[in-house]
């Protein structure tokens, strides 16, 4: 019997599962993090 003990919670930028613990405390993903801060970066461009 396989269990898991890491709580699952959602990306807030596209609503996967996340499962790494520092994904959860930064509340998304690392790709979703990545295009976040280029879309930062873009907004603040202009």
């Amino acid at each position: 019997m396989l269990t898991s003990t890491v709580k699952a919670s959602q990306c807030a930028r596209c609503g996967r599962i996340l499962r790494s613990k520092k994904a959860m405390e930064d509340g998304m993903g690392r790709v979703c993090k990545s295009k976040a801060a280029v879309e930062k970066a873009k907004s603040e461009e202009k």
